[in-house]
């Protein structure tokens, strides 16, 4: 994986290994997965090296583009194990908060209730053993 990613990518090789170790991190039985942050400066190659590796991930386990911060809840079939991306995204304090609990649920399905549109009980999940790659040109990081 790194030879193909150096390929397609010029540097990076340490998140190029914290990338992979995180794909592997979601086969590990006793694992709370590993997530990977990444911050700096506009134009510094943080997308394009989520895309060099991401394209050695097979394509149903991919998830990345904008999205608002409950969507992943009504995702048609989600997938476990899924990479989700957040690129240069603007992360709201909702967000950050799903973040912490599917981060700390990783083992099992994150579950959120909520009502629908006609005011009857609904049970939305977020599949176990998601990984999440977050890019950000500012960022404090892991608070």
């Amino acid at each position: 994986m790194l030879a193909s990613f150096a390929r397609d990518h010029e540097g990076d090789p340490v998140l190029a290994e914290c990338l992979i170790l995180s794909l592997a991190s979601k086969s590990v039985l006793n694992t709370k997965g590993l997530h990977i942050s990444v911050t700096g400066l506009s134009g510094k190659g943080k997308s394009h090296a989520f895309r060099a590796l991401l394209q050695q991930v097979p394509q149903r386990f991919r998830l990345s583009g904008r999205m608002s911060n409950k969507a992943l809840f009504y995702l048609e079939d989600p997938k476990p194990g899924t990479i989700i991306v957040l690129d240069d995204t603007t992360l709201l304090e909702e967000m950050y908060e799903i973040l912490k609990g599917v981060t700390t649920s990783f083992l099992e399905p994150f579950i959120y209730r909520t009502v629908s549109t006609d005011r009857k009980g609904m049970v939305c999940t977020i599949p176990e053993r998601c990984v999440w790659w977050v890019a950000k040109v500012d960022g404090v990081g892991d608070d």
